[in-house]
């Protein structure tokens, strides 16, 4: 009994393919084969002229498929060092094929949109009357006699002038300071004056300096295939690369534009320092000591803790406001020289008065102490 098409079809289809694949492939053997080829048709030729044509054209039509799949190998073989018609073995598909992108880490941050624009930064003139009641408050949280706190007072309060235009680009801030579990998810140390607390993860990180806030924001950076921002040089100096898009510290006109929120109150909550209570930890609410970050109410752009808690590193170096221009200054960095940073923000030590957005603080870059913190912005428009 004669097997059926199929089945003659699933033995033969296997057998021609093996077949297929033991043709030569290579530069030399296509030029052996081609040879005999030419051969194989001479002496067709040859042979054509003692054979009846039947014979003949047999003759010639092997020659004539022969030379057409040698063509077809030949092809991709001699000109572009390929396998002809052979199959692609898995391993090369694999080698060219470029290597996968790395897993990308989730964001450890919980970042907020700032909008750019116009503002006026730092506070108009101040009157005899407020000096004075700046002065009283002083007197009550850090003793001493009222009149050594009016001259004190009067000088924080020059501090702050002149009121000035800034005009700044969008940027992306963290919705609160850095915590001490973001911190050691990133760092290898932590400080250790955290090991007397107990369940810390949730309270800012603090008794950091200056430059280990940086580290941190190139860490995080790296942690997250971002470019870092900053980089020290071999004497010691920390520069901001600012065409990188990594995490860094804003600048105290970032700082102030972001605690302000479109304000131009004395604090961003209004007029009236009793608001103190709903937005910020100061000297009158805390207990005199640290208190979990995001507990207190946002801003108006949903930020937590710009007033009071923790003071706040910023980029610039601390120096004198500069007068008003016009066009006012694009996204000013402070001074280029000097020696203390800008601390923005006031702390849980401090009273109501210390947590305006306009009130301005100097600390020395190695100063690491419990009411100093720190949070990360990035820069809008180059987010991916």
């Amino acid at each position: 009994m004669r097997p059926s098409i199929p089945k003659t079809r699933a033995w033969l289809e296997p057998r021609l393919r093996a077949l297929w694949n033991r043709i030569p492939a290579t530069a030399v053997e296509v030029a052996l084969l081609w040879i005999g080829g030419l051969a194989l048709g001479a002496l067709a030729f040859q042979a054509t002229l003692a054979l009846p044509l039947p014979a003949a054209l047999a003759c010639w039509g092997a020659a004539a498929g022969l030379g057409l799949l040698l063509a077809r190998r030949a092809e991709p073989v001699l000109w572009e060092g390929g396998g002809g018609g052979r199959e692609a073995e898995p391993e090369a598909v694999q080698d060219q094929a470029p290597p996968p992108p790395p897993p990308r880490v989730p964001p450890l941050l919980d970042l907020v949109q700032v909008p750019g624009g116009t503002f006026r930064m730092g506070s108009p003139p101040t009157t005899e009357e407020q000096i004075a009641a700046y002065a009283r408050d002083w007197v009550e949280a850090f003793g001493g006699e009222l009149e050594k706190r009016l001259d004190d007072a009067r000088h924080w309060l020059e501090r702050e002038q002149p009121a000035h235009l800034v005009c700044l680009s969008p940027f992306l801030m963290a919705r609160v300071p850095v915590t001490r579990g973001q911190w050691r998810a990133v760092m290898p140390e932590a400080p250790e004056e955290w090991y007397k607390a107990g369940n810390d993860v949730d309270l800012p990180a603090t008794h950091l300096d200056w430059p280990q806030s940086l580290a941190f924001c190139n860490a995080l950076s790296e942690r997250e295939g971002l470019t870092p921002c900053y980089r020290v040089d071999q004497q010691g100096e920390w520069h901001w690369e600012r065409t990188a898009d990594g995490y860094r510290l804003p600048t105290e006109a970032e700082w102030e534009h972001a605690c302000r929120s479109a304000t131009e109150t004395r604090w961003f909550w209004g007029e009236d320092p009793a608001g103190a209570e709903t937005y910020a930890w100061c000297r009158g609410n805390s207990g005199r000591a640290l208190n979990p970050v995001g507990s207190k109410a946002a801003n108006a752009w949903g930020l937590h803790d710009l007033a009071g808690l923790v003071y706040e590193w910023c980029w610039d170096r601390y120096g004198a406001y500069p007068q008003e221009t016009d066009p006012p200054p694009q996204d000013p960095v402070g001074p280029q020289e000097g020696g203390p940073r800008v601390g923005r923000g006031g702390s849980f030590l401090d009273p109501f008065e210390d947590l305006r957005p306009a009130f301005r603080a100097d600390f020395r870059p190695v100063d690491r102490v419990d009411f100093l913190g720190f949070r990360c912005v990035r820069s809008r428009a180059r987010q991916p």
